[in-house]
């Protein structure tokens, strides 16, 4: 995948750099809470809080939330520019090929799918590069840092035997994103043979009336549509399957986190606001989960607009600019002789 996107990311490497250190940041910061709430409560239960720590404890509180709301503005604002900018770049690389080429490359490329991969690919590498990002920071380095704070500030042995299910997610996850990659494609070769339709009817449409041909064409754009939908829903289909998979096994956690928080309780090992506390984390470790999936969703997805693109931009041109290079003198006098011309396509 880097390969791909390196272009981007050398170009664009400071903004991704002040972004994902905010959202580090941001991430670091949102570990106070659950530990905060965790102690309050005990404070609570064990009857031993005052309006002077109270208030201390509401205060430090309010600031942590307004820190973690200034560093998501940060984040938010540099990671999700990326998404308009490699639209913005991509597209004028695209439009920069096009027009430069000959009527060959024209004549081997349907305008259709020359509009899709100017269209609806950007658009999935354009998510990719911001949404993208974002999931995958949060589904690598923040579920490292909330399991290793659930280690150390409530007990080993509950940590380890709540997240043994989650493994299971990566696992299932990565055995589908192939699918979803080899049926993203067939999507967008659908989405170019709908374009062609289309752009053949609106630019005909006169001959289609003269030569009344509507309801041929009419059937055409149906089967075309048809193959689209149909792909759209088998894509649909494998990535549905990723929503079950992240409840069941989230809920699994939950139930062991519960079940053996509440024996190490009964033995006086953890105390209630440590539970509490434990299952915020846990809890918080369910986006990670969910953002896992989705990256690779978005990712398989980018990764097949991302290759056809690039199919187009290595297309080398039939018709290269001399080295022998004459500087013109005005006026012009020329003349052709013992020249022929023809259509590539053409006798």
């Amino acid at each position: 995948m880097y390969k791909k996107f390196k272009w981007f990311i050398r170009y664009y490497r400071k903004p991704y750099i002040i972004g994902i250190i905010f959202l580090l940041l941001s991430d670091i910061v949102s570990l106070f809470l659950p530990y905060i709430i965790g102690e309050l409560i005990d404070l609570v239960y064990n009857n031993s809080i005052n309006l002077e720590n109270f208030i201390k404890i509401i205060l430090f509180t309010i600031f942590v939330i307004l820190l973690k709301y200034l560093l998501a503005m940060g984040w938010s604002y540099n990671v999700f520019k990326a998404s308009g900018t490699i639209e913005y770049l991509t597209r004028n690389k695209l439009m920069k090929k096009f027009l430069a080429q000959s009527q060959e490359f024209f004549e081997n490329n349907s305008t259709g799918s020359l509009m899709g991969k100017s269209t609806n690919d950007i658009s999935q590498i354009s998510i990719m590069a911001g949404y993208g990002t974002l999931s995958l920071i949060d589904a690598t380095i923040l579920p490292l840092s909330i399991v290793l704070v659930m280690i150390f500030t409530i007990d080993f042995k509950l940590t380890l035997l709540s997240i043994l299910p989650l493994p299971f997610i990566a696992f299932i996850y990565f055995k589908i994103g192939d699918k979803i990659y080899d049926k993203s494609k067939k999507v967008n070769q659908s989405f170019d043979k709908l374009n062609d339709s289309v752009l053949e009817d609106a630019e005909g449409i006169r001959l289609i009336r003269v030569f009344n041909i509507v309801g041929n064409r009419r059937k055409i754009f149906y089967n075309n549509a048809d193959k689209l939908a149909d792909n759209n829903i088998i894509l649909a289909k494998y990535q549905a399957l990723l929503a079950p998979v992240e409840r069941i096994i989230t809920s699994l956690t939950f139930i062991i986190a519960i079940g053996f928080g509440s024996y190490l309780m009964s033995l006086g090992k953890i105390s209630i606001g440590q539970i509490v506390s434990f299952t915020y984390y846990l809890n918080m470790l369910v986006w990670p989960m969910y953002a896992l999936g989705d990256f690779i969703n978005v990712k398989q997805q980018a990764s097949a607009a991302m290759d056809r693109i690039i199919e187009t931009l290595d297309y080398k041109e039939e018709i290269k600019n001399s080295e022998k290079k004459k500087k013109a003198e005005f006026p012009l006098d020329i003349e052709f002789d013992n020249h022929s011309f023809k259509y590539p396509s053409s006798k």
